[in-house]
């Protein structure tokens, strides 16, 4: 099962059916990680003109549920690779969350 926009492991899968528990969100740090990561294959795929303006729906994707509206909205003006991956190291340097969270399944 998918647990907001990132996939549930199958040892987490496992653990929910023993326990009930639902596991709880990443932190930032493994969010920016999969961002770049995701970021880095879109441009692959589409090239930087429409890998950027696809990835703005995907940084928002990533946000959810997460106090960073400023930085998705200005994710939604970003037009080059490096402006991007620069919104995606202030997710990961800022203190948006530092704890793990649960989000809604």
């Amino acid at each position: 099962f998918q647990r907001g926009d990132l996939q549930v492991t199958a040892a987490e899968t496992a653990e929910y059916l023993k326990t009930g528990n639902v596991p709880g969100r990443p932190d930032v740090h493994e969010i920016a990680r999969i961002m770049r990561e995701h970021f880095a294959l879109n441009l692959a795929f589409n090239g930087e003109d429409i890998g950027i303006i696809n990835f703005r729906k995907f940084f928002a994707w990533y946000m959810r549920g997460l106090p960073a509206k400023a930085l998705k909205s200005r994710a939604f003006l970003a037009e080059t690779e490096e402006e991007m991956l620069n919104l995606i190291g202030e997710l990961n340097n800022s203190k948006v969350v530092k704890k793990r969270m649960c989000c809604p399944l």
